[in-house]
């Protein structure tokens, strides 16, 4: 049987020689500090192995040392390396691998209310934290899936730091749809919907449901602004009816194969083939560029040929209702 023999000494920071320990097959040798409480041996190599070190004596750095543990890369204690935990958390200045928090390279969280933070808002975008693919030149998929025979996915965005009291935007992801909301927690504020392009809106839902293309404050279901917000059309409907109108002094104009063919100025004169009348609330019919040779089946037709109004029946009868 091998035979385990001591050596002791009592000198702070003392460390045994390759020559004043044994390793044979018949036994090996321990040298014990009793100073600092250290232990060494010799290995076959010849080599001294420090066993044990009593951990009152690391040298950590200043500062709360509270059970902070520092790893370096080969799992030994150290002092200013990579990982550390201080009793709470765990922080590290390198890269932590998910296989090695599980064995199925999960992140799990088991609390409420866990938080992963870091700098996502720093001034410099390169320097803020994101999440990259491992694979490379690849691209990044990050991805929210539903849990066992659930169908449905949220990602929630919040206004504020307080997640039951804020307004939130959201994609929803349903078996039967796709959804983007504008909503909000507890007593957080519901906002509009916005679209940007180049830098600039586009397009708002406001929280009434009225669209706005080109304008930030639609008083319409539709409304669509150009020229700085000085020409508006809209679309909207009551119970009784639907409405197509022109906000302002403008005429409402109608067309077809981008051909202006009839418009209602801001008179309420009904022109077709013109932009102009004299008086008020009439009819305005321009020259037909076309006279009609053709009978028309069960109806007729009523134009205007040099000034005059004439009206050419289904019989191909044509009548002068008034002379030019």
């Amino acid at each position: 049987m091998a035979t385990i023999l001591t050596k002791k000494s009592d000198t702070a920071s003392s460390v045994p020689t390759a020559a004043q320990l044994t390793n044979s097959a018949t036994g090996a040798e321990l040298a014990v500090n009793t100073a600092d409480k250290r232990l060494h041996t010799k290995d076959s190599g010849g080599n001294i192995v420090e066993l044990g070190t009593n951990p009152s004596t690391l040298a950590l750095p200043s500062g709360s040392v509270n059970g902070v543990a520092y790893l370096n890369g080969s799992k030994v204690l150290t002092t200013g390396s990579a990982l550390t935990f201080d009793g709470t958390n765990f922080a590290t200045t390198g890269s932590v691998t998910s296989a090695g928090a599980s064995n199925s390279g999960n992140l799990a969280f088991t609390g409420t209310g866990d938080r992963i933070t870091g700098d996502f808002s720093n001034a410099t975008a390169a320097n803020r934290v994101m999440f990259q693919t491992s694979t490379a030149n690849s691209n990044t998929i990050v991805g929210v899936v539903p849990n066992g025979t659930a169908t449905s996915a949220q990602s929630w965005l919040f206004g504020t730091s307080d997640p039951a009291n804020s307004p939130i935007g959201l994609t929803y992801v349903s078996s039967g749809e796709v959804a983007f909301a504008a909503s909000r927690t507890g007593t957080g504020t519901y906002l509009p919907m916005t679209f940007y392009t180049g830098g600039s809106e586009r397009v708002r839902i406001d929280t009434s449901g009225n669209v706005g293309i080109g304008t930030s404050s639609p008083s319409y279901r539709l409304q669509v602004s150009s020229n700085g917000g000085t020409d508006n059309a809209y679309m909207s409907a009551t119970a009784g009816a639907g409405y197509v109108g022109v906000i302002g002094s403008k005429p409402l104009v109608f067309e077809t194969n981008a051909s202006e063919r009839a418009r209602i100025d801001s008179s309420g004169n009904l022109l077709l083939g013109g932009t102009a009348t004299p008086g008020a609330k009439v009819l305005y019919i321009a020259n037909a560029t076309t006279v009609p040779t053709t009978n028309p089946s069960g109806g007729g037709v009523l134009y205007v040929e040099g000034g005059a109004l004439k009206y050419r029946g289904s019989s191909g009868t044509v009548t002068t209702i008034a002379n030019a």
